[in-house]
């Protein structure tokens, strides 16, 4: 796949900041996510973005390649293709980019982008704002408002590495603190237990 490429190439060599959209193609986000990367790669130069295909649906595709051309970003915004191997991109990420237009019921790409001490950046809708705590573990921005997004790409990316380092790290405690499936057990059981009166 594509996407498998894309992280074995950058995987041996020194490259820019790499900037993720994972998720799939076709979701709630993409168009806007996608643009917000072409405005956020040209305001900082040398950043290398790549979002994830389409999943056949072509037509899409060719949409979202025309908003990358329309920049003149073809070779920093890349559709990479279907990747098996996300462990390995999101580390070789520095940030990752995982916002909602629409209310999701569990923002699961912040966690795992948290989980591999990756700062995320999500939406101010649905659950985005449990996982990511603004500032502290990644940026929330406002959904649909590529924008916004692009700024606080930007300002991600000005922090340099070790500040993003930092960052990452609080969302790696954040998610083993409240996100691991032992965790997670723990609070639905806690919810259980207080409406039948049994708290522990």
């Amino acid at each position: 796949a594509g996407g498998q490429r894309h992280v074995q190439a950058r995987a041996g060599a020194t490259a820019p900041p790499a900037v993720p959209r994972v998720g799939r193609g076709v979701d709630l986000a993409a168009v806007y996510a996608l643009v917000a990367v072409a405005v956020g790669v040209a305001r900082v130069a040398g950043a290398d973005a790549a979002a994830r295909d389409a999943q056949g649906r072509d037509g899409y595709r060719q949409e979202l390649g025309g908003l990358i051309s329309a920049a003149g970003l073809d070779g920093q915004v890349m559709m990479v293709g279907h990747c098996d191997d996300m462990p390995a991109a999101f580390a070789l990420a520095d940030i990752v980019i995982a916002p909602s237009n629409q209310p999701e019921a569990f923002g699961r790409v912040a966690a795992e982008a948290g989980a591999m001490a990756v700062p995320a950046i999500g939406s101010s809708i649905g659950a985005q704002g449990e996982i990511i705590v603004d500032g502290a573990t990644g940026l929330i921005v406002p959904p649909a408002n590529p924008e916004a997004l692009a700024a606080a790409m930007a300002q991600l990316l000005g922090m340099g590495a070790d500040g993003r380092r930092v960052m990452g790290e609080a969302a790696l405690r954040r998610v083993r603190e409240r996100f691991t499936t032992s965790a997670l057990q723990k609070a639905t059981l806690a919810v259980y237990e207080s409406l039948m009166g049994q708290p522990r």
